[in-house]
């Protein structure tokens, strides 16, 4: 279907809508037509006074039959929202106000309700459907927004497996070294395809989360990566994986079932082949690949659940345990996780390490897609890590864009946090009150941000981070190797 272009009146691109929802707005007088295939939101009022409404916003509730406890919440969000007065262009930082998913999912729950009563009111005020498009349009461009940016990401980080790449015998599941590195190729090659098809698109018909179903992961949560994973939870019958939809549909992430099928048919449409999906008496559905059957085979391989190597309660043999299991290769597709261990990678390995071979493998899918520069940094702080005995977690929380370098026990620890964005990050404590000319010499290196005894440092050249590292591993009480 044909979308229409949407603008404001200060010219600025808005979410394209469907042409229905086009000529409604241009009917009620809420926009007026650019051309056949496009149109111009009128703007609402600066601010209205959304006081006076308050009774009629109660009755609209009881008329939709609202719980009483609901009713209390949304004039609680009510309250704050006259208090406040936003103008449309500030209801995105009344509905942050409180940050975090607990405390914004309720206002959000608010607006979409107030929005609903705006439409509703229509005939009566002209000002409150304007006011209540702001509301939608908001809502509309921040989650897909975030999404959109989510998803550029994920396609710009990804690093693809060269062709030398020696794999791992225990990973090739019958196929030759050369067949295994074309499919993991293609994989990777048919998810990237994926993420420009959405970015072309909107992550809403992938199934991407509003804020209705929005999570603690927030919009960084990579439903493709992570449907992907799912499916590898099946059978693998020559070369199609066998589905079984009552479990696919099972998991959170396929709730409700359209969420699921979104994702589903967006895949079909951009290169698999999906059988038995739409056929409601089937109990199982086929994926396959026919350009390179062998892909199924990699992609099956590769998501399987893997041993994390913990030994932290050392005779623990519960492999329910979630430290039991590792799925930090599930979270990225990289190569890293599955070639053959180089000279290079093994002249880090350190070993008072657990399972330093798998944790190898996540820094270097960590760190392949940074810039040069901080890939350097990270080697050299990565290297003598491993000499004195500090862990380096690579996923630190599930979509983390930090690796994170620690000495103690997990809950714990002394933590430098270094950012993608190339941002070192270190709660000195008392070591600056011990030592007060590291931080003059800190300060002499380069510009950076203090909030007591908490440093963000900007990293420029590996001289300046490398003398962070020294001050790191004398507050964690660690000799210099």
């Amino acid at each position: 279907m044909k979308m229409i272009a949407v603008t404001n009146e200060r010219g600025n691109e808005l979410a394209p809508t469907y042409p229905k929802r086009a000529k409604y707005l241009i009917k009620h007088g809420r926009a007026k037509a650019n051309g056949d295939d496009a149109i111009i939101l009128l703007t609402p009022p600066k601010s209205i006074d959304i006081s006076k409404y308050e009774t009629h916003f109660v009755e609209y509730l009881l008329e939709q039959k609202r719980t009483q406890n609901s009713i209390d919440n949304f004039m609680g969000e009510f309250d704050s929202f006259c208090a406040i007065q936003p103008n449309p262009e500030e209801i995105g930082k009344f509905a942050w106000r409180k940050g975090g998913v607990s405390g914004v999912k309720p206002t959000y729950s608010f607006l979409e309700a107030f929005a609903d009563f705006c439409e509703a009111r229509k005939d009566e005020h002209l000002e409150l459907p304007l006011y209540g498009d702001a509301i939608r349009i908001h809502i509309r461009d921040h989650f897909e927004g975030e999404a959109w940016q989510a998803v550029t990401n994920f396609k710009n980080t990804m690093v693809f497996i060269p062709k030398d790449t020696q794999i791992d015998p225990q990973y090739l599941s019958g196929l030759t070294n050369e067949e295994y590195v074309k499919a993991f190729g293609d994989l990777q090659r048919l998810i990237y395809a994926f993420y420009k098809a959405i970015e072309i698109g909107s992550p809403f018909e992938w199934g991407w989360a509003d804020w209705s179903r929005l999570t603690v992961y927030g919009t960084n949560h990579n439903r493709v990566i992570r449907t992907i994973h799912i499916l590898s939870d099946s059978d693998l019958v020559g070369d199609k994986l066998v589905v079984e939809k009552k479990t696919f549909f099972a998991y959170d992430d396929n709730k409700p079932q359209v969420v699921g099928m979104a994702m589903l048919k967006r895949f079909s449409e951009n290169g698999l082949t999906i059988e038995g999906m739409d056929d409601k008496k089937e109990k199982f559905s086929t994926i396959s690949y026919p350009q390179n059957p062998h892909l199924i085979r990699v992609w099956s391989m590769y998501f399987q659940n893997r041993l994390s190597g913990c030994n932290e309660c050392k005779q623990c043999k519960n492999d329910g345990c979630w430290k039991y299991w590792s799925q930090r290769h599930a979270r990225i597709l990289s190569y890293r996780f599955v070639e053959a261990v180089s000279k290079d990678i093994e002249s880090l390995l350190s070993p008072s390490w657990t399972n330093a071979v798998e944790n190898n493998a996540a820094f270097f899918a960590k760190t392949d897609s940074l810039p040069e520069n901080l890939r350097e940094i990270h080697y050299e702080m990565y290297k003598d890590a491993c000499k004195v005995g500090i862990w380096v977690e690579p996923f630190y929380d599930m979509f983390s864009d930090s690796i994170v370098y620690a000495k103690g026990t997990w809950k714990s620890h002394k933590r430098l946090i270094f950012s993608d964005k190339g941002t070192i990050t270190i709660r000195f404590e008392k070591l600056l009150k011990k030592y007060p000319d590291k931080k003059i010499e800190i300060d002499k290196l380069t510009s950076n941000t203090w909030q007591g005894d908490t440093i963000s440092f900007q990293c420029t050249t590996l001289e300046s981070a490398m003398f962070l590292w020294e001050c790191f591993k004398l507050k964690c009480g660690v000799k210099s190797s």
